[in-house]
């Protein structure tokens, strides 16, 4: 399941793992109907659940930065998340990947480069996705907890700081982990409501 972790949390309980986490305010997860799960609960069969931010605007942006953390338990190759921008709010491109991060990993998605959309400056209405997929397969696995989102515009002006100058960017690029969760590019439309 997609769950969001605590924005409070005492001591280093989040980054000991998602069964570390309390299941305290700050926490939500659920399937696709609704329904709350615990932290450490097993996801359930033929789910997508969403999380959508937007839309936002970057009409003015010279550059533009989704950063979070993920934590990712997932049983095979098809069940996975999924982090995805778009511009009409019904179809969404980003990345995804799948298996068990072993702990707590930085994802990110640079808004001047999402696949298929290309550069997302300029554009008066973006959305941002995560959604968590999984199959009828069964599985004993958690799934995804989303923590520390962060969304950065970059607009020009006197001073302005550009992506490239800024520590806090660089300073969250992920450690290259060969033969761990690929990366792979994904095309998703939203599901229509009933």
């Amino acid at each position: 399941m997609l769950h969001t972790a605590p924005a409070n949390t005492t001591g280093d309980s989040a980054t000991a793992g998602p069964t570390a986490v309390p299941t305290a305010a700050g926490r939500w997860g659920g399937t696709a109907n609704g329904p709350p799960l615990t932290c450490g609960s097993h996801y359930p069969d033929d789910v997508a659940s969403w999380m959508i931010y937007g839309p936002f605007s970057l009409a003015d942006a010279t550059a533009a930065h989704l950063s979070f953390r993920f934590w990712l338990n997932s049983a095979g190759t098809y069940d996975r998340i999924l982090w995805m921008a778009s511009t009409d709010g019904v179809r969404f491109h980003g990345y995804l990947r799948w298996g068990d991060s072993t702990g707590w990993l930085e994802g990110e998605l640079d808004l001047t480069d999402v696949p298929h959309l290309g550069d997302l400056t300029g554009q008066s209405n973006v959305w941002l996705a995560f959604e968590f997929r999984s199959d009828s397969g069964g599985n004993s696995a958690e799934g995804a907890y989303v923590d520390d989102i962060v969304v950065r515009k970059f607009v020009s002006h006197s001073g302005a700081v550009h992506p490239q100058q800024d520590p806090g960017r660089n300073a969250r690029q992920p450690a290259a982990r060969p033969g761990t969760l690929p990366v792979m590019p994904v095309h998703r439309v939203v599901p229509q409501r009933q």
